[in-house]
């Protein structure tokens, strides 16, 4: 696997601190709660886009193919980066 997946973990580290550093420098409650759901949705976006993209992908295809519909969505068949799950 190697470097290709260093991008992504240094983006999330990244979004990650950012958010950190909004958090820290924020009183306003509301704020600090957006600024929390961004992070989340950011790392959960890229968990759910490794993980369970292929997953859904092939699900509808069965669905699709079920009903007599053809389908063929692309996947990504690859071994998920090593920390992205933590």
């Amino acid at each position: 696997m190697g470097l290709r997946f260093l991008s992504l973990i240094i983006i999330s580290s990244a979004v990650d601190y950012a958010c950190g550093i909004g958090l820290g420098n924020l009183d306003d409650q509301r704020k600090r709660k957006l600024i929390l759901a961004e992070s989340l949705a950011a790392n959960l976006g890229i968990l759910g886009a490794f993980k369970y993209m292929g997953f859904f992908a092939e699900s509808l295809e069965t669905l699709f193919r079920a009903a007599g519909l053809k389908a063929h969505w692309p996947t990504l068949n690859i071994t998920l980066p090593v920390g992205i799950n933590f």
